[in-house]
C-alpha cells in the first residue's frame, strides 16, 4: 500500500538576503476522471454488474485517486516586513481541507514567532485590484467588477496574448461608471528577464453580493516555473498594498 502523509513534515530552510523560507511536505490528492471506451474493460465491468448484454452499459466513468507531494511554505519577508503563507497545489483541495491545512500553517507560524495564532492579522488584498487594472505592465486575462450602485455585475476573460482592457465594452463602461473590482487575473511575461507568472485575486460573487466590503486574503500564483518568476509575482502584489 502507498504511504500517505497528511501531516506537515519539515523539509528544509532557505535563507536569502531579503527572506527566510520554511518548507514543509504534505501529501494531497486529486481524482483523475476517465471515460472507459475499451471494449475489454467494458466487458469486465458488465460481468461485475451481472449484465446480460453489452448494450445495457450506456457509459462508464472511472475516478482514480492520485496522491502527490506538495511543498507548502512560510516566508518571512524581511524586505517588506511581512509573513506569507503558501499552499502548494491548493486547487486540489476542497475548502474544508484547505482551511484545515491553512490553520495548521498558521499555528506553526505563531509557534515560530512565540505568539498566539489569533494575534496574526491577515492583509486584505481587495484594495490592490484597481491598481492591477491601472498598471500599464502586464496583461489582464480576466476580471470581475460591478458598477458603483451594484446594479450590474460583469465577468469576462480573453484568449492568449489578448488584454481584456482592450475590449470596447469595457472602455465605454470605464468612461461612464466608477467600477468596483472584485476579481482580477493578470499575467506578467517578459523575455528579457525570463519572467512568466499569472496572479489571480478574486472574491466569489456570492460573498461580494453579501457585502462588497468582504476582504480577500488569498492570491493564486500560477505559471511560475522559476523562483525568479515566483518572487516577481509576490512583489507585484505587495507593492500595491
Amino acid at each position: 500500500s502507498v504511504s500517505v502523509n497528511r501531516e506537515y513534515c519539515f523539509k528544509t530552510l532557505v535563507e536569502t538576503d531579503t527572506a527566510l523560507y520554511y518548507y514543509f511536505n504534505i501529501d494531497r490528492n486529486y481524482y483523475e476522471r476517465e471515460v472507459v471506451t475499451d471494449e475489454a474493460k467494458m466487458g469486465e465491468i458488465g460481468g461485475v454488474l451481472h449484465l446480460q448484454q453489452r448494450d445495457e452499459i450506456f457509459k462508464v466513468i472511472t475516478y482514480t485517486k492520485v496522491w502527490v507531494t506538495a511543498f507548502d511554505f512560510i516566508k518571512i519577508d524581511y524586505k517588506n516586513s511581512l509573513v506569507i503563507l503558501g499552499q502548494d497545489l491548493s486547487s486540489l483541495l476542497d475548502k474544508p481541507q484547505r482551511n484545515k491545512d491553512y490553520a495548521n500553517l498558521t499555528t506553526m507560524l505563531a509557534g515560530f514567532l512565540g505568539i498566539h495564532a489569533t494575534d496574526l492579522k491577515a492583509l486584505d488584498l481587495k484594495p490592490a485590484l484597481p491598481e492591477f487594472e491601472s498598471e500599464k505592465i502586464g496583461r489582464i486575462v480576466e476580471h470581475q467588477f460591478s458598477t458603483s450602485n451594484q446594479k450590474f455585475n460583469h465577468s469576462t476573460k480573453v484568449s492568449s496574448y489578448e488584454d481584456v482592457r482592450d475590449d470596447n465594452f469595457y472602455k465605454i463602461g470605464t468612461s461612464k461608471e466608477k467600477l468596483d473590482y472584485y476579481g482580477v487575473c493578470k499575467n506578467y511575461k517578459t523575455q528579457l528577464d525570463a519572467i512568466n507568472v499569472t496572479l489571480t485575486i478574486r472574491l466569489p460573487l456570492k460573498l461580494y453580493n453579501s457585502s462588497p466590503l468582504n476582504p480577500i486574503y488569498e492570491a493564486l500564483i500560477d505559471d511560475a516555473l522559476s523562483s525568479k518568476s515566483f518572487e516577481y509575482g509576490i512583489e507585484r502584489i505587495i507593492e500595491k498594498l
